[in-house]
């Protein structure tokens, strides 16, 4: 008896007859018998796109999760070199509408580089930024996010190359693909 072996790349769904002892490789299928109808075939395609859409949806909740409300970001604001400023936020909407006032208050300030700007940590504890320390929360904020829509993007074409096939890899991507950024590790 033959196994058949199914793939599904960018699209498209393969068949092909393989060994009786091959062992799928990531992002294939193996059945035996030959599927012998078209909705057959259909079925399977559509386990798979099940699967994938499954995974995808886990995706995305796992870098909306690095954005919702009560995941606190900490980034060091400090010049390089001198004792760290921890600076706390939130990426949230909220927090991102905070991070998009103070990029506008660096760009009004740009000019007067002895300004300073009162901030608040997400504790509440007091904190007054200069602006290099503005512009460098900024910077990293930004940089944190453009990093998890960068892995979201890496994690989603993996996903569809039948590369990623689990959710545990979508926690911790395989290499080369890049990581989930760390809220605590900035």
């Amino acid at each position: 008896m033959a196994t058949y072996c199914y793939s599904y790349t960018n699209g498209s769904l393969a068949m092909r007859v393989v060994a009786p002892d091959y062992v799928a490789q990531s992002g294939e299928y193996l059945s035996s018998p030959e599927p012998a109808t078209q909705a057959a075939l259909e079925t399977v395609f559509t386990g798979y796109s099940e699967r994938v859409k499954t995974l995808q949806a886990y995706a995305n909740q796992k870098q909306n999760g690095l954005f919702s409300k009560g995941t606190v970001w900490t980034f060091n604001v400090a010049a390089s070199g001198a004792a760290p400023i921890p600076c706390t936020t939130a990426l949230d909407f909220s927090g991102t509408t905070s991070i998009l006032e103070i990029a506008a208050w660096t760009q009004l300030n740009a000019g007067n580089p002895s300004a300073t700007l009162p901030y608040s940590n997400v504790n509440f504890s007091p904190l007054t930024l200069t602006l290099a320390e503005a512009q460098s929360l900024v910077a990293q904020a930004g940089g944190a996010k453009m990093a998890a829509y960068a892995t979201l993007n890496a994690v989603m074409g993996a996903i569809s190359a039948g590369i990623i096939t689990t959710t545990a890899q979508i926690d911790n991507p395989p290499t080369p693909l890049p990581a989930w950024p760390d809220p605590g590790a900035q």
